[in-house]
This record gives structure tokens, sequence and C-alpha cells, in this order.
């Protein structure tokens, strides 16, 4: 089980060079974590994936109207290397990062306005701590950089006709903290 907060930012950008600029989007998330670890002497590697529920959203008026972000849910697949001192294992990880981007925007000028989401594969990055607090359980406190790139989201339909795609540019940082039960 794992669970946290994480602030980013986040931008709307079309072919016919409309440019949000950047806004924050934050919110929590919370989820489960499933993963495998081998153990050789000190050095603790092995491949963890999670899936979260999310929260994070932003809003921006630089639309001249209204442009909006949300993620409904983030997962990871990442390697994992770390380095037992007894129960403590500072570790650095890395890998996928894939989430639901929402985006939408309107009534901005000109009438165009849209809305739509799309899942995107990006990467993630970091780093943690975790504590062998009992025989068969640990709890761990994570930093976590996830960029899900940018690209198209939806259609804005335009007021002379026509449509432009929207591109949503999405990353964020995570501080989560978890419970892990090892199985064997």
């Amino acid at each position: 089980v794992e669970g946290g907060y994480g602030w980013g930012e986040t931008r709307h950008s079309d072919a016919t060079g409309f440019n949000s600029g950047s806004f924050s989007a934050n919110g929590g998330l919370f989820g489960g974590t499933a993963g495998y670890n081998f153990q050789s002497g000190p050095l603790v590697y092995g491949i963890e994936g999670d899936m979260s529920w999310a929260d994070m959203s932003g809003k921006s008026i630089n639309c001249s109207g209204t442009c909006g972000t949300h993620l409904s849910d983030l997962g990871t697949v990442r390697g994992r290397l770390g380095y037992s001192v007894g129960t403590i294992m500072p570790y650095a990880t890395a890998g996928l990062a894939f989430g639901d981007v929402h985006g939408d925007e309107g009534p901005i000028a000109f009438g165009a306005q849209g809305a739509g989401n799309t899942y995107r594969v990006g990467w993630a990055a970091g780093a943690g701590v975790e504590d062998a607090f009992a025989p068969r359980w640990s709890a761990k406190l994570e930093y976590l950089h996830a960029d899900l790139g940018s690209g198209p989201v939806f259609d804005d339909a335009l007021a002379g006709g026509g449509t432009a795609a929207q591109h949503v540019k999405f990353q964020t940082d995570i501080i989560r903290g978890g419970i892990n039960y090892k199985f064997w």
C-alpha cells in the first residue's frame, strides 16, 4: 500500500501557435505496489510496479478562458537498486511511468473549446529509504519524478470550422510513503 502527494506542471499547445504557458497541477494519490527483490550481501536489487488512483489537477486562465489538466491515475514499472545497512536500505529507482491525462479548454478566444483524455507513457526516476521494522514488514518513504511527456489529448473545435489537436504536457514530483508485506 502506498500514498502521497504530487506537485508539478502542465502546458497546453497546438499547431496554430497557441501555448498556455506552464501552470501547476497538484494533488494526492493512493494505490498498491508489488515487486520482487534479490539480495546479494548488502546489495538489494529488483523490480516493482505500482498503480495509484490520482487526483492531480490544475487550471490556467492564460487561455482567454480556462485550460485544465487532470491526472486520474498513475502507474510505474521500475528497477530498484539498494544498499542494506541493518534494517535500513536507501535505494535508487528508475523505469516507465504511465497515466491517464485529461485536458480541457474553453470557451476561449474565437470560440475554440474541447475536452478529452488519453493514456500516456513516459519515464520515472527517484530515490527512497526502506526500513524492515518486522520480519515480514517494511515501511518506505520515496521521492519520485514522473514525466509523461507532451502529446495530443483532444481536438479543439474552432469557431470558424475545423479542429486543432491540443497537446498536453504533464510532469510531477511525488513524495509518498508505503507499507510492504514480504511473502517469502
